[in-house]
């Protein structure tokens, strides 16, 4: 689940007795997110919490927050990658694009004075969260711009929306995007530009170009960048050997549950679980092992 919570989806959530993890996107600050102080916040993360409280583990999109979450249930780190899933749909190829320049998140003053720096010639589309309503719809729209566009909250914002980037790259867009104090691959990636120069350089890309940058950043990011890579890695570090086939992968039915899990974790130093505790570890392991045997073991 990700991790926007109202007071309804969360009462239902923890009134109801099922298995889930959350995926974290944000970074906590005191009892709000993001150093953004107000209601609205406010609640989002005490709805979060209680969810959390609930769930097996937290999926971060940040190794920022990995000791706040951890604090509630097994959390751990895995930069979002590549999945066919998040492709558009086949119908949505070849769609000619009719906007320049895409953008979708949280609309305020900040974002609002740097958009309406664009000239009237650039034809700029920005959906408001409620007019997306499923991945669906996020996919067609990516699909209708040339260029995507990342945003910070601030000036001193320091971290890109890595679920934007991930849509942007896996519908083969390029993205634009304002400095940040990022070392992630899928930043690297990105055309960077001051917020001093971005209208002038917003204005002067070179809009024919929108295909190639999209296919050579899709390329990339699909094939350095896989999803499916990074969660063998991530069980291969907790011995669960992953079996390639062609068209997919598959873990053994054969796991050895007499492992010595925090002998083998200390000795491999694995960096998604560093940050997690001694007692949460095992627990999370045994948990996601018990989890694994479930499913292939029919």
């Amino acid at each position: 689940m990700w991790d926007n919570f109202n007071d309804t989806i969360t009462k239902e959530i923890v009134n109801e007795s099922f298995s889930f993890g959350v995926i974290a996107t944000e970074i906590p600050t005191n009892d709000s997110l993001n150093y953004i102080y107000d209601e609205e916040n406010r609640n989002r993360t005490k709805n979060l919490i209680e969810v959390i409280k609930k769930s097996k583990f937290v999926w971060l999109m940040t190794d920022k927050a990995i000791n706040y979450y951890e604090a509630f249930a097994p959390s751990f780190y895995i930069e979002l990658g590549y999945t066919k899933f998040c492709e558009p749909k086949k119908y949505m190829k070849g769609i000619q694009p009719d906007f320049d320049i895409g953008f979708y998140g949280i609309p305020n003053q900040y974002r609002m004075n740097l958009m309406n720096q664009l000239p009237q010639k650039l034809k700029i589309c920005w959906p408001m969260q409620h007019e997306l309503h499923n991945s669906e719809e996020l996919q067609f729209f990516i699909q209708r711009c040339k260029y995507g566009i990342s945003l910070g909250q601030r000036p001193d914002w320091k971290y890109p929306s890595q679920s934007r980037l991930a849509r942007f790259f896996s519908g083969s867009r390029q993205v634009i995007c304002e400095p940040f104090f990022d070392n992630t691959f899928k930043y690297s990636l990105t055309k960077k530009v001051n917020i001093s120069d971005f209208s002038n350089f917003v204005t002067n890309i070179d809009l024919k170009n929108w295909k190639k940058d999209g296919i050579d950043v899709f390329e990339i990011f699909s094939k350095q960048l896989k999803m499916r890579d990074q969660l063998i890695n991530f069980l291969e570090a907790i011995n669960i050997s992953p079996v390639k086939s062609k068209e997919e992968f598959y873990y053994s039915k054969k796991i050895d549950l007499n492992i010595n899990l925090d002998s083998y974790l200390e000795s491999h130093s694995y960096d998604l679980l560093q940050k997690v505790s001694r007692v949460k570890k095992k627990g999370f392991i045994n948990r996601l092992k018990r989890s694994i045997i479930k499913r292939f073991s029919d």
